[in-house]
């Protein structure tokens, strides 16, 4: 499912940066080809998917169809990672069986990459024409502790604040550096004779659609910090055992903020554009980013890292529930 939802973004992404091509087109002028190279290279999986496009003549064809007929295959793809070692894409294609659409691409499944890697991408096509770029993945973070909230709740009791740093073998933050914090609370529940792990998302903020209360997550931004309200995470704990009154079936390890790190090529990219990032992709518009050496498109990375705060025993015992401290 995650293979098909991110190839799903690659395969709109280069259609919209391929149609912001055809801009300049005009009936009245000669059609000259134009390529676009995306590869967003992600830290969380060995599976790395690339595509390759190329510019067309507007006709009367579905979108569709365009965007099948401007698909490159053949292309030779390298990715080198900085330490001598070089991973060919596969030429690939699947289909889309919710929508019925096949989707092409590249792919290997065996780089997982690490913080801090440096990478370049050379795209050799059939007719000769070579698409290159290089990004570097962000490097690890820590908890920046004099900033954070030492406990849940915290001191004021009102706002519960997780703030992080660069690790101490990693370079300062890009200026403008995109951070996507999406918090969870972490618990077990005992089930018979098991005890199962499970999390739950504590949002951000609460807001009222159609009349109904729904959590929302800090959309992407540039500060290393998010503050959260002690009422929000009151409004989880309470949701976790609705309606089960043995509370002592519960215990309470941690809440655990998930924090996905773009790199400097995505970062722009998304400052440029506005758009939203979710667990599995980004939503690209047309614009005239690029960073691909004799064409369009975008080479990005993005890592996930984690950091972590404990709850008071006395704070989890009021709800019934139980401490591991």
């Amino acid at each position: 499912m995650k293979r098909k939802m991110f190839i799903l973004f690659l395969f709109s992404t280069a259609f919209f940066i391929t149609e912001s091509c055809e801009e300049s087109f005009t009936p009245y002028g000669k059609f000259a080809t134009k390529y676009s190279l995306n590869f967003i290279v992600r830290s969380d999986t060995s599976l790395q998917v690339a595509t390759v496009f190329k510019s067309y003549p507007l006709n009367n064809n579905s979108n569709v169809e365009n965007r099948n007929k401007s698909f490159v295959h053949n292309a030779f793809i390298r990715l080198w990672n900085g330490k001598d070692v070089v991973y060919f894409l596969r030429d690939s294609t699947m289909v889309d069986t919710s929508s019925g659409m096949t989707l092409s691409y590249y792919y290997t499944n065996e780089y997982k990459p690490q913080p801090g890697d440096n990478l370049q991408v050379e795209a050799l096509l059939p007719d000769g024409n070579r698409l290159k770029s290089s990004t570097k993945l962000p490097g690890k973070i820590t908890t920046d502790s004099r900033r954070s909230s030492g406990i849940i709740p915290s001191k004021n009791g009102k706002t519960v604040t997780f703030a992080w740093k660069p690790d101490l073998n990693t370079n300062p933050f890009e200026e403008n550096q995109v951070f996507i914090p999406t918090l969870y609370l972490v618990y077990k529940q005992k089930i018979g004779q098991n005890e199962v792990l499970k999390k739950i998302n504590i949002p951000w903020k609460y807001q009222v659609k159609n009349g109904s209360e729904v959590g929302i997550n800090k959309p992407p931004n540039v500060t290393p910090q998010i503050n959260y309200s002690m009422k929000n995470f009151a409004k989880v704990l309470k949701s976790i055992s609705k309606g089960d009154k043995n509370k002592e079936n519960y215990t309470i390890l941690s809440a655990v903020l998930y924090i996905k790190v773009l790199d400097k090529n995505l970062s722009e990219y998304y400052l440029s554009s506005k758009r939203i990032f979710d667990n599995f992709s980004i939503r690209l518009d047309v614009q005239d980013f690029s960073n691909i050496t004799n064409g369009f498109g975008i080479f990005g990375s993005v890592i996930e890292q984690k950091i972590a705060l404990v709850f008071d025993k006395t704070y989890i015992s009021t709800f019934g529930y139980q401490s591991p401290l």
